[in-house]
């Protein structure tokens, strides 16, 4: 299947049938698109094919506070993600800055995410959370007071 850079009009479509699914998911009620964020994200360079489309529309609708989806008011291309199709598989860096990263943080911030990740998966049962990321429910009871407790 052709990349999706080079399937530029099947965009309006796939976000149509993406956008139907995480409105229910995120119980949104977007009835429209700018038409700044179409232009965008016919503009948009994709690397990730189809699941960035997804990615970019997820992150859209979680901030959207209207009726209308709008481009999102901070960077989409500044956003990290993260893809995991196999856990058993080694990791590809696409990009890495030129003045470096403090691994420390890096692996602080991808573990955070995949807590917040598990949470969201197990509609916020932290003992499914943990199962789900292999954990003991200790071990993951650690890691949530490290990165996401607010004082609990």
């Amino acid at each position: 299947m052709p990349s999706l850079k080079e399937r530029k009009e099947d965009i309006p479509l796939l976000v149509e049938s993406i956008l139907k699914q995480l409105k229910n998911k995120y119980r949104k009620n977007i009835k429209k698109i700018s038409p700044q964020f179409l232009n965008y994200l016919m503009h948009y360079d994709f690397k990730g094919n189809i699941r960035e489309l997804r990615n970019i529309l997820e992150k859209a609708v979680i901030l959207s506070e209207g009726e209308e989806l709008d481009v999102p008011f901070i960077s989409l291309t500044n956003m990290n993600s993260i893809y995991i199709d196999d856990p058993e598989e080694k990791f590809t860096v696409k990009t890495f800055p030129e003045e470096g990263v403090e691994l420390k943080k890096v692996l602080s911030n991808i573990e955070r995410a995949l807590l917040e990740k598990a949470l969201e998966i197990s509609d916020g049962n932290k003992t499914k959370a943990a199962d789900i990321l292999g954990l003991t429910f200790r071990e993951f009871r650690y890691r949530y007071s490290k990165y996401l407790s607010s004082g609990e």
